[in-house]
């Protein structure tokens, strides 16, 4: 993740699945992902290239985040 400050590429600059794949927009994504669901029982859709990576992250934040 350090990487991503430190090397800063604009969203023009890399291919979707390079953006999507960079670890602040997963950590980003899940969760807006766990919110969306605890909060208001949303479901977002996934992009189906980082679905398994964004699944495990929120099953992380279920661990350690307590919302209910």
């Amino acid at each position: 993740m350090k990487e991503d400050f430190d090397n800063p590429k604009q969203p023009n600059e890399m291919t979707k699945k390079e953006y999507l794949n960079r670890p602040t927009e997963i950590d980003a994504i899940a969760f807006s992902y766990y919110l969306a669901n605890k909060l208001l029982n949303v479901k977002q859709v996934i992009p189906k290239e980082i679905k398994d990576k964004v699944l495990k992250k929120v099953a992380q934040f279920n661990e350690v985040i307590k919302l209910n």
